[in-house]
């Protein structure tokens, strides 16, 4: 008997670009003021409007706007605005659970270190609670999350960005030493499709 082939359906896709001096924003993070949570969180939500920011900032925005091109080619109306921006800070161990931002609608996360990895995830149908199935994956483990969901380790590397559907649920694992991300939430703005269809939304 030949091996199977397994084939992917409908992937998911992300967004990755890079920016350069990470050294320099992270040294600018460490000097932001923190509380604690899962990690230390910056108290400041808009930290990309910082003017230290701002290359990077500007960055972010024409890699969006290339997204949203690709989405709504028939209108020159369709923008973005940034949501929040924050600082995360994670010591040695620390990570983030598993989690979705259901405020948005692409998020992303900077990095301003090597370190473990970002981690998405998503339903395998295959761990449908209605197929018996289920059963396997309702094992008494802590690995259950992983074994009910497909899971992609996108490397966390300095100088990286991601950008992703804010509904993907995603987390990270343990982080090796102190690492500095920067997250944020954006949400589209103005008019899409347009009026010759009826699936047009001002925004």
């Amino acid at each position: 008997m030949n091996d199977p082939t397994r084939i992917e359906i409908c992937p998911t896709w992300v967004v990755e670009q890079t920016f350069d001096n990470p050294e320099y924003y992270r040294q600018q993070l460490l000097d932001l003021e923190y509380r604690e949570t899962h990690c230390k969180m910056s108290i400041n939500s808009n930290v990309l409007d910082l003017p230290f920011m701002s290359d990077l900032k500007d960055i972010l925005t024409d890699t969006i706007n290339f997204l949203i091109d690709k989405f709504d080619k028939d209108t020159e109306s369709a923008s973005f605005r940034f949501l929040q921006s924050w600082a995360n800070w994670y010591t040695e161990g620390q990570h983030a659970p598993f989690h979705s931002h259901s405020n948005s609608q692409f998020s992303g996360v900077c990095f301003f270190d090597d370190d473990s990895p970002l981690i998405f995830h998503r339903e395998d149908p295959w761990y449908d609670d209605k197929l018996p199935i289920t059963v396997i994956a309702n094992a008494s483990s802590p690995d259950t999350f992983f074994r009910k969901h497909n899971n992609y380790s996108h490397e966390s590397k300095a100088g990286s960005i991601v950008i992703f559907p804010s509904t993907m649920i995603h987390s990270t694992l343990p982080a090796k030493g102190d690492r500095i991300s920067l997250a944020f939430n954006t949400f589209m703005s103005g008019d899409f499709n347009e009026d010759h269809t009826f699936a047009r939304i001002e925004v």
